[in-house]
């Protein structure tokens, strides 16, 4: 399942809004850490946040702090990990914002191959 906005048909404040699976795995909350990439050099961004979360096991996740709405990586996930993420503003600017990234479901065995993975 691909992130999305869960059961909401009006936007609520952006501090509520849930994206992606329950950020819950079998009752049990997940783990967590806080990465600040403001301290990051934005060229190493993004590569950062993905291995960090592709060192997430099932259940865990961190706590992104950032300058700006980072809403782009969100769909940078959503392209390329599909179903294996949760996110969750924590706290949406204006100053600083807070997003929960949470793993939800093991990885593909052979992601970046042709194979996209919906074929079984």
């Amino acid at each position: 399942m691909r992130g999305r906005l869960i059961g909401v048909k009006r936007r609520p404040p952006r501090s509520a809004i849930r994206y992606g699976q329950d950020l819950q795995t079998k009752g049990n909350p997940m783990t967590e850490h806080l990465i600040d990439v403001r301290t990051i050099p934005p060229r190493d961004r993004h590569p950062s946040i993905f291995a960090a979360f592709d060192g997430l096991p099932v259940g865990a996740a961190f706590i992104l702090a950032n300058d700006h709405d980072p809403r782009p990586l969100f769909y940078q996930f959503n392209a390329e990990r599909p179903g294996e993420f949760a996110w969750e503003y924590v706290e949406a600017g204006p100053a600083e914002w807070r997003v929960r990234i949470g793993r939800v479901a093991q990885a593909p065995r052979e992601r970046g191959s042709s194979c996209c993975g919906t074929c079984g």
